[in-house]
């Protein structure tokens, strides 16, 4: 939608009409893809290339969410606290689906929200990375058997990381300088958004529908998604997975092949 013929772009003027200040809500911080898709979003409404002045609080004081916020660039100015004798109002609703962003805008503005951090990071020859999620806080969507495949992808090109060791910028820089992307369904890979076209990305989770939010990412930013299905034993309670290791390898394979025929 034009902006010009969107109302929610005229926050603005409707706060300033009545006196009011604006507010940005919490859709859930600690989780990467709603913070990169329902919520900062939602400052490009009141953003005209000035300062962008809003009050978010800090109850939640995630690691993400905070280092985001902090990472925004000098003229977003936050407060932390409601001034006293003041009324607020939340800044508009990004559209989405329940899988999906509808609002075209989205993709380009959050990354250049942070294009500081990765415009001089250059994507790096025959980078390969998996993104474990041994670490998450959660212990959810986990591959159980993961041991058995790390020494053999390593042997293919494969560098094993967990987002919970790099700060808010590596793991930025990390997904931009990669050519091939894998691991586990998790709001980890939201960080695609950042990488280059053409980038590969391997989301491992069972076909199943309302699950498409990495597809929608590569499908808008010109990335090459895949999805591994070779799930051999599943738990519903936690969706913590065990796969079959040799035709991930087969899978990860081709993935390489491919990459390297598009090198010529």
């Amino acid at each position: 939608m034009n902006p010009e013929q969107d109302n929610r772009f005229l926050v603005s003027l409707y706060a300033e009409h009545t006196h009011k200040l604006l507010e940005m809500p919490d859709c859930g911080e600690n989780n990467p893809y709603h913070l990169f898709f329902y919520m900062l979003p939602r400052l490009r409404f009141i953003d005209h290339g000035g300062v962008v002045e809003f009050y978010y609080s800090d109850y939640q004081n995630t690691y993400i969410g905070e280092a985001a916020l902090a990472a925004l660039p000098s003229r977003f100015m936050r407060d932390r606290k409601k001034k006293e004798g003041m009324e607020y109002m939340e800044l508009p609703q990004v559209m989405c689906g329940v899988d999906c962003v509808f609002d075209p805008w989205v993709y380009e503005y959050v990354r250049d929200l942070y294009k500081d951090y990765w415009k001089d990071t250059v994507q790096q020859k025959n980078k390969y990375t998996y993104i474990s999620r041994k670490k998450t806080q959660f212990q959810t969507r986990m591959v159980l058997n993961e041991d058995e495949y790390l020494k053999e992808i390593r042997a293919l090109g494969f560098s094993i990381y967990s987002m919970e060791d790099l700060t808010f910028v590596e793991q930025i820089r990390l997904f931009r300088s990669s050519e091939i992307i894998t691991g586990p369904h998790g709001a980890a890979l939201s960080f695609s958004i950042f990488c280059e076209p053409r980038t590969i990305i391997c989301e491992i989770m069972r076909d199943i529908p309302n699950k498409g939010h990495f597809s929608d990412i590569a499908r808008k930013c010109g990335l090459i998604f895949f999805r591994y299905t070779g799930i051999s034993e599943y738990e519903e309670k936690d969706n913590n997975m065990k796969i079959n290791k040799d035709s991930y390898i087969a899978s990860l394979r081709e993935m390489i092949s491919l990459k390297l025929r598009e090198k010529g």
